[in-house]
């Protein structure tokens, strides 16, 4: 709900909501869990194709990794980005639930 008014405020346009990862979420490090995931990048690919986004908001680690292909240390980048299907910019944030938690993390 978080994501989605802060979306509403700055956003008039069409929005799709999905998960990055379809397949059960492992409780392991990124390493461990990259098997998995690239077995569920190809249900996203099609979300990704069908939805012809304008842009994309990966929220927290595992939505980079299977958005991206590539792993990236959340808490040290900043204004990170990257590119879907060659042209459509997606941008990284933090996992919204640990901005919930962390008032610098929600001020940024």
């Amino acid at each position: 709900m978080f994501v989605r008014e802060v979306l509403r405020k700055h956003w008039n346009g069409p929005v799709v909501f999905d998960y990055a990862v379809k397949c059960p979420a492992p409780r392991a490090t990124m390493r461990d869990a990259g098997p998995r995931i690239k077995d569920c990048r190809p249900y996203l690919a099609t979300v990704v194709d069908q939805a012809r986004p304008e842009r994309v908001l990966a929220l927290g680690p595992w939505a980079v990794y299977s958005l991206l292909g590539r792993s990236l240390d959340m808490e040290s980048s900043r204004r990170g980005y990257g590119w879907v299907r060659g042209d459509t910019p997606t941008f990284l944030l933090g996992n919204p639930l640990h901005a919930l938690e962390n008032k610098f993390l929600r001020k940024r």
